[in-house]
């Protein structure tokens, strides 16, 4: 759900670690130009998620990766 006067907001592409919490974000671009967000982290009890918004950012797909996210650097 898109908040009442929606304005456009850059996000590089980053891994993130919030020690506070355990969860490991990883802001990544596909090679279609979609934009991703995984949260990564034994705190998830269903497994880590996947969020992915269209070219104009809007939400499209979520899902929950049960397997280690290839994506998680060392």
């Amino acid at each position: 759900m898109l908040k009442p006067n929606t304005k456009v907001l850059k996000i590089k592409e980053q891994f993130i670690n919030d020690d506070v919490t355990g969860l490991l974000l990883i802001f990544r671009v596909t090679p279609d130009g979609e934009a991703r967000l995984h949260l990564i982290g034994d705190i998830l009890p269903f497994g880590n998620r996947d969020f992915q918004f269209n070219k104009d950012g809007e939400l499209v797909g979520t899902g929950t990766g049960l397997c280690p996210c290839k994506f998680k650097p060392k």
